[in-house]
């Protein structure tokens, strides 16, 4: 879309969000978010700030649905792929830590489209971040924990 002078990563996170802890709830773990990310780079080493464009499912720190490489344009939208339910992701659903009678989650490809414009839009706006900030510019963390701004 951009000649190739731009590289868009596409990578799921889970992080836990500590504020989200119900009053009295006495878990060891804070709730969680999961997303998959996109980003974008000039160089392959310095990526602007992910934005959330898919929620996901974590347990426990892990997330059982990934991406699968590339994104493919036609027309007005681009689209890309999640792999769902990706076998032996989460520890607890391998089949040796199973308990007997569960059944893993169903594995299957998700298509998810963007509108090219959209994209095209945040693009550009990343980029501009990217060269106007230092290489070693910090970036703040809203309270989610996954959105960067």
């Amino acid at each position: 879309m951009d000649g190739g002078r731009t590289l868009l990563a596409l990578f799921p996170t889970a992080v836990e969000v500590p504020h989200l802890r119900a009053p009295g709830e006495l878990f060891d773990k804070y709730p969680e978010r999961g997303a998959h990310l996109l980003a974008v780079s000039l160089d392959g080493v310095r990526f602007s700030a992910p934005v959330a464009v898919v929620a996901a499912f974590p347990n426990g720190g892990e997330i059982n649905d990934h991406a699968v490489d590339g994104f493919v344009a036609r027309g007005d939208r681009v689209f890309f792929y999640v792999h769902a339910g990706v076998p032996g992701t989460l520890t607890h659903l391998c089949p040796r830590w199973r308990p007997r009678g569960d059944r893993r989650p169903v594995s299957r490809l998700v298509r998810f489209a963007l509108r090219k414009r959209a994209l095209l839009r945040y693009t550009r706006d990343a980029v501009a971040r990217l060269k106007e900030a230092p290489p070693d510019a910090p970036y703040e963390v809203n309270a989610s924990g996954i959105f960067l701004v």
